[in-house]
């Protein structure tokens, strides 16, 4: 039709004329101007029209870059007041495999995996699908190659395609390496510690002669275990699993390598029908088989598993291997089977809603929250453990303290030890405390050695509790006078991490910082008092009261509005309007009126005669200092003759938790 409109310009053609072909169809080609742009409008006109909102290409990577950003322009432009649909909202995503004639930028550069960062444009992952499978769809001699989902290693399948057990192991450990990456975005640039030893950066992990990580942020990436093309999950888990597994244990598995598409940092696909353990009677490329190998009973009650030998087309080649399959009627579920695959696989989707913690949003939290403990050359076969720790770097789950999730695709229980998390109190999710597999329910975590024990062929999510959360215990601070880390205010600063007003710093073994004799900034003190008041709800102003603290590049913009919103602090008068200097130190005099004024300025007639040797009557802030010695919140410093306040000190991280604590005191 298209080429009856304009000859030879709608279709991409060959150097001999004819139209190119690679797609299964013929190509159309979208970098001449007007079907680049017909394109463009089919696009708005199926979102603006018929709300449709989401969009996938298949081979997006046979288009071009700047075809998918003209469509994200365009879609970015429509607004619910103008036409009746937030464009901005509506996601983009497809395949961006790299073949045919567009191959490797020849004609342009494509919208392929690695070529899409800074977009928002996802694309199909293989990366970790073919880790969880084993082997490869497009590798005909892999049918039998088990993955970290199938077996290998752990469950042997008895096909030498595997090797020996210390090769099959070998290959297990940097499968689940790809897994991890895939779990947390599978990001280019994220450190991994590897199955070598080495820390690897995601685009240095080896992806059959590819980078395995290509993406900027997680939202450029679909994690998946299965899709229209090639074979269903649970197909490939009758030609790879060992034939005699029980059919519970396969629900496990199947269960268990589609939590590793559900539970990552990225969108997450699932092929219509999963679930329920899809059956296309191993049918490699149903999309010309017709209703009869593509049918699903959506009613459960019958697996559509040994339909018959699928077509020749793609098939014949298997079909000696695929016959003996089809006919054993221990590999058909049966509907009690698919009840039970079905309500797993919908605990899961529980999961991921009820735990924002799997969902963070951007490679900078991934990389700051998302660790792997017991990862390298000592990690547990079949075994993977991934933290989302909430207390490392900023706050961003008000209910959650962190996540702790464990597959364990072995046929084995396992312990697993994360000495760093020992003190802390982890439990089941509740969709898994309160789902429909009992197993999982087994699950227990031992606070005291940090120790999670997980069943065989099971994923466990373990959730922490902002209020189960420990305070962190500083390093850098003993309450021992004998020690060199001694603090008098030790106690302060105890009750100041109890209280979640500080956090400290990161050390990156499991310990914290506290840093007692560093100066405070105003910025971090405005942050302090806002805790302090317990994190009231604020909306920020989109405007600053301060010329020089801004809503984009100021880290404690809401707090510090919060603070000048409640009247403690007023700032500098200059030029053009007022400014708060967020990294300047707050002295000891400008600490007493912050605190007097977070007191709400109680009634306070100042002594005549000063509590201190250096702050005279009449002096600024004279008020707010003798208010704060007169309520014992300050004792200041013991000197030949009297006492001193040092107004003009700055006031150090471990003064300033006593002073909190101090007021918190008064009630």
């Amino acid at each position: 039709m298209l080429d009856r409109v304009v000859p030879g310009y709608y279709h991409r053609l060959s150097d001999t004329g004819t139209v190119e072909t690679s797609t299964c169809c013929q190509n159309v080609a979208t970098e001449n101007a007007m079907a680049g742009k017909l394109m463009v409008d089919s696009v708005v006109t199926w979102a603006a029209d018929y709300k449709v909102d989401g969009f996938r290409f298949d081979l997006m990577g046979h288009h071009s870059r700047e075809n998918m950003l003209d469509i994200r322009a365009a879609l970015d432009a429509l607004t619910l007041a103008e036409d009746g649909v937030d464009g901005s909202s509506i996601y983009l995503y497809g395949e961006g495999w790299n073949f045919g004639e567009v191959a490797d930028n020849a004609l342009f550069d494509q919208a392929t995996q690695g070529q899409l960062g800074g977009t928002g444009i996802g694309t199909f992952s293989d990366r970790l699908r073919d880790a969880v499978h084993g082997g490869s769809p497009v590798d005909s001699s892999s049918t039998f190659r088990q993955g970290f989902g199938t077996g290998l290693g752990t469950d042997p399948n008895g096909d030498p395609v595997n090797g020996s057990t210390e090769e099959a192991l070998a290959a297990l450990a940097h499968e689940a390496d790809l897994v991890r990456l895939g779990l947390a975005g599978n990001l280019r640039d994220l450190e991994l510690l590897a199955s070598d030893g080495t820390v690897r950066a995601g685009d240095e992990l080896d992806y059959r002669g590819s980078p395995a990580g290509y993406a900027d942020q997680p939202d450029e990436v679909v994690t998946y275990v299965d899709a229209h093309d090639n074979e269903t999950l649970y197909d490939l888990s009758v030609l790879k699993l060992p034939v005699d597994t029980s059919m519970e244990d396969r629900v496990r598995m199947n269960t268990l390598s589609l939590a590793t598409a559900t539970l990552a940092q990225t969108p997450s696909f699932w092929h219509a029908g999963t679930e329920l353990l899809r059956s296309k009677s191993l049918d490699r490329n149903s999309y010309n088989s017709g209703d009869w190998f593509n049918r699903i009973d959506w009613t459960g009650q019958e697996s559509t598993f040994g339909s018959g030998l699928p077509p020749a087309a793609d098939n014949e080649g298997k079909w000696s291997v695929m016959a003996p399959l089809l006919a054993n009627g221990d590999l058909k579920p049966t509907a009690a089977d698919i009840a039970q695959a079905e309500a797993a696989a919908l605990d899961l989707l529980r999961v991921r809603t009820e735990v924002p913690l799997l969902r963070l949003g951007s490679a900078e939290l991934i990389t700051e929250k998302v660790s792997f403990p017991g990862s390298g050359p000592d990690a547990t076969p079949g075994v993977i453990v991934m933290l989302i720790d909430d207390l490392v770097g900023a706050d961003v789950d008000p209910d959650l303290a962190g996540a702790l999730v464990v597959f364990n695709a072995s046929p084995e229980a396992t312990t697993q030890e994360i000495a760093a998390l020992a003190g802390r109190e982890f439990a089941l999710t509740p969709a898994l405390a309160e789902g429909s597999d009992d197993v999982v329910r087994s699950t227990s975590w031992d606070a005291a050695a940090g120790e999670v024990t997980v069943p065989a062929r099971t994923v466990a999510v373990l959730v922490e509790g902002q209020d189960d959360a420990p305070a962190p215990a500083f390093a850098d601070v003993s309450e021992d006078p004998e020690s060199p880390l001694y603090s008098e205010h030790a106690a302060a600063i105890g009750w100041l991490a109890a209280e979640g007003i500080s956090k400290g710093w990161d050390n990156g073994d499991g310990t914290f910082s506290f840093r007692p004799l560093s100066p405070v900034t105003r910025d971090a003190m405005a942050a302090f008092l806002y805790r302090y008041a317990g994190s009231p709800e604020w909306e920020a102003p989109e405007v600053s009261p301060f010329l020089d603290v801004t809503p984009t590049s100021t880290e404690f913009y809401a707090e510090i509005t919060w603070l000048e919103a409640q009247g403690i602090t007023e700032g500098w008068e200059v030029d053009g309007g007022r400014e708060f200097r967020p990294l300047a130190t707050i002295t000891r005099d400008a600490m007493a009126a912050f605190m007097y004024r977070y007191a709400d300025s109680p009634a306070w007639e100042a002594p005549a005669e000063s509590p201190f040797l250096d702050v005279a009557p009449g002096r600024v802030f004279y008020d707010e200092i003798t208010w704060l010695e007169s309520q014992g919140i300050t004792e200041g410093w013991e000197v030949d003759g009297g006492v001193e306040y040092r107004p003009l000190a700055s006031i150090t991280r471990d003064a300033m938790a006593a002073f909190l604590q101090r007021h918190h005191e008064l009630g």
